[in-house]
């Protein structure tokens, strides 16, 4: 498959299919900001209603 990605893609594809997206905010982390929901298991559990932990 990373072939295939590469050869229909080019370069864009390896960049966003074959690579990690762990994508952190660093401006507003540097300022100070902080998330209620800081990854994505605590934000669905409350958006579901399981916020019981």
């Amino acid at each position: 498959p990373t072939a295939a990605v590469k050869l229909i893609f080019g370069r864009m594809g390896r960049e966003t299919l074959l690579t990690g997206q762990r994508v952190r905010p660093a401006v507003l982390e540097a300022s100070g900001f902080r998330f209620g929901y800081p990854d994505l298991s605590a934000a669905l559990r409350f958006t579901l209603g399981r916020d019981a932990e």
